[in-house]
């Protein structure tokens, strides 16, 4: 963990330019690139996004909602950067202590897909079903997830169509 007196640790694994060459022989093998994407990461975005996060954790909380808000805005915060796994991780410890939340639930469901998770995602989508069958969000992420997936299509069919439903019975 990164104090302010000391360095965070990801620093050590950055290199000057003259040294990119022998850094990457020394890494072990093999190597992956993910969807054939090398995005660049600054520094600074780093360094930033770990003290913002640290400074929404250090907030007070003075009423039960500001624990749910903070941890959505830190969520929100890791959504903006892309790093999908780690707003997944938030959103679960909003669960956690928000379990009826639907929002929440449904927000982590659609970072567990981002995360590359999508049995995950299915799961949460059917318990925020079963927790709020009104909420027709998740009948259309479900159905949708399915089709795109490519399996179960008269299930994907059916939920679009419930989802259909509940926003017209919603109005």
């Amino acid at each position: 963990m990164h104090t302010q007196n000391q360095p965070p640790a990801f620093l050590q694994k950055i290199h000057p330019r003259d040294d990119l060459a022998a850094a990457l022989q020394a890494l072990p093998r093999p190597w992956v690139f993910t969807n054939g994407v090398f995005d660049v990461l600054h520094r600074g975005h780093v360094v930033y996004l770990a003290q913002a996060r640290a400074l929404l954790r250090n907030q007070p909380e003075r009423r039960p909602e500001d624990a749910r808000l903070k941890l959505a805005a830190e969520a929100q915060l890791l959504r903006d950067m892309k790093a999908w796994q780690q707003a997944f991780e938030v959103y679960g410890e909003a669960v956690a202590r928000f379990p009826d939340d639907g929002d929440l639930l449904y927000d982590q469901a659609t970072m567990a897909e981002k995360a590359g998770q999508p049995e995950v995602m299915e799961q949460l989508l059917r318990r925020l079903i079963a927790l709020k069958p009104d909420y027709h969000h998740a009948y259309n992420a479900l159905g949708y997830s399915l089709a795109d997936r490519n399996i179960r299509l008269a299930e994907a069919h059916r939920m679009q169509f419930l989802a259909n439903l509940q926003a017209v019975l919603d109005q």
